[in-house]
């Protein structure tokens, strides 16, 4: 008898269903937390998510590095969606207070009332006639001292003192304006033995106090400046660390689909007539079908994001052919790593170890087994 047939008949009914249907329910959640648009939806993904993970941890996988590719999968989508719910969160009670705020002045109330409002209890009952005559016949009899600042004034002092005024209330907004903040993507590290140690060697190595979030067993340091980025990730390629990241906003590159062009165009003469509109292309290559592999009339260029590259949205021929430019449509669902098949990163900026579908230590392009 077959080891694995002996293997599956020790195993229970529960546990052989859970692991047939776990692709499924690892899809269907992975597309729920896209098509999340408010915070109770989020919050419902987050208790999906956890779920599934405590029945994970009581059906586990055979293998161990299957095992945590599934964990490690699965904190990828929780990160994500408890993300997702407090930026929704803030959104939604923004517009709450929005909304307030409009009932309120539609209602003609004050923001912040000066004076709140008190009760009074007159025990002694009602004053008579004759005490409101009594009293509004009372002189007031003290004289309270005034002064104004402004007697001595001359009418030149009171116009220059006017301009002042009014130049100070215009540059007041402007000089008050924040710098524009750069955005830096976060670093995040796994499999992190002595978490304080890292994060305090980092900041040697920086020179700046770094703030890092605990995920687990995974470290995610959040870089202040390009400079210490580069560091830090030159530091995770030197130690070999597993780690994922993100591209910097400035390092981003402009992708276009150049679509009319014969599939038998070479990309170098495509290059060479961009350039010779000012339009400089760092790649070009022919775009191919997933089902039958076939070559498609779809060009994909990268540009860098500069004023002259952006003159190529208005380009309608190309060697003297009609084409038509337009942008990259987007992958439906999440975006997913092509090198350790996690989800909401790309594989550019991975170093973890290489995963293929059937859970093999090395990229799905090199996998010889048949899914």
């Amino acid at each position: 008898m077959d080891t694995s047939d002996t293997n599956q008949e020790s195993y229970t009914e529960e546990y052989l269903e859970f692991h047939k249907a776990w692709d499924s329910k690892m899809n269907a959640l992975v597309i729920h937390l896209n098509t999340s648009r408010s915070s109770d939806e989020c919050t419902a993904v987050i208790s999906e998510t956890e779920e599934l993970e405590l029945k994970l941890r009581q059906f586990p996988f055979n293998l161990a590095e299957e095992q945590s590719a599934a964990l490690r999968n699965l904190g990828d989508v929780l990160d994500e969606a408890r993300f997702k719910f407090t930026h929704q969160k803030k959104q939604e009670l923004a517009d709450q207070s929005k909304l307030l705020q409009e009932k309120i002045d539609a209602w003609g109330l004050p923001s912040k009332p000066n004076d709140p409002f008190k009760v009074i209890i007159n025990k002694k009952g009602r004053k008579s006639d004759s005490d409101e005559v009594s009293s509004a016949k009372k002189q007031r009899t003290d004289v309270t001292a005034t002064q104004n600042r402004f007697a001595q004034l001359t009418v030149d002092d009171i116009n220059l003192t006017a301009q002042a005024s009014t130049s100070t209330s215009h540059e007041a907004p402007g000089a008050a304006a924040p710098p524009k903040k750069h955005h830096v993507p976060p670093i995040t590290i796994d499999n992190v033995s002595n978490k304080a140690g890292l994060l305090k060697h980092l900041q040697d190595l920086t020179k700046l106090k770094l703030e890092a979030k605990l995920i687990g067993s995974k470290l995610r340091i959040f870089p202040q400046t390009a400079y210490a980025y580069h560091r830090i990730r030159k530091y995770v390629d030197d130690n070999q660390l597993e780690s994922y990241t993100y591209i910097l906003p400035e390092d981003k590159k402009i992708r276009l689909v150049i679509r009319g062009l014969p599939t038998d165009m070479s990309p170098v003469d495509i290059i060479g007539d961009l350039a010779a509109k000012n339009i400089s292309v760092n790649e070009c290559h022919i775009m191919t079908s997933k089902k039958t592999g076939k070559a498609m009339p779809l060009f994909l260029i990268t540009l860098d994001k500069t004023v002259q590259n952006r003159a190529v949205h208005h380009v309608t021929d190309i060697c003297y052919i009609k084409v038509k430019v337009e942008a990259l449509r987007p992958k439906y669902g999440p975006p997913q790593c092509f090198r350790c098949q996690g989800f909401f990163h790309s594989s550019k900026f991975c170093t973890r170890i290489p995963r293929c579908v059937n859970v093999r230590e090395h990229l799905a392009k090199d996998c010889t087994k048949n899914p």
